[in-house]
């Protein structure tokens, strides 16, 4: 038993000493090129599609202003109102 101890002890030892010693240093070294250089293509590719899609927001009819100013609608009841099958005439 006394032999598989100190074997056990002899092997761990050897583990040891072949780790090697990690101490942090205090003052870490940092270095930084002072001029960086920065590659660039002599012709970036650009890609648009050949037919871009538009959005943009239907400008307010008359019925739609109309019904907002005078009655204090917010905009989606007043373009509701203004579709509606010919209930308000036109301003």
């Amino acid at each position: 038993m006394s032999r598989l101890a100190l074997t056990l002890s002899l092997l761990l030892v050897l583990l040891a000493a072949c780790q090697p010693a990690t101490t942090p240093a205090l003052n870490p070294t940092i270095t930084q090129s002072r001029n960086p250089t920065i590659t660039q293509s002599p012709n970036p590719s650009i890609t648009q599609s050949p037919n871009p899609t538009i959005t943009q927001t239907p400008t307010p009819t008359p019925e739609r202003i109309t019904l907002t100013k005078t009655f204090g609608l917010d905009a989606k009841t007043a373009s509701e109102f203004a579709g509606a099958e010919n209930f308000i005439t036109r301003a």
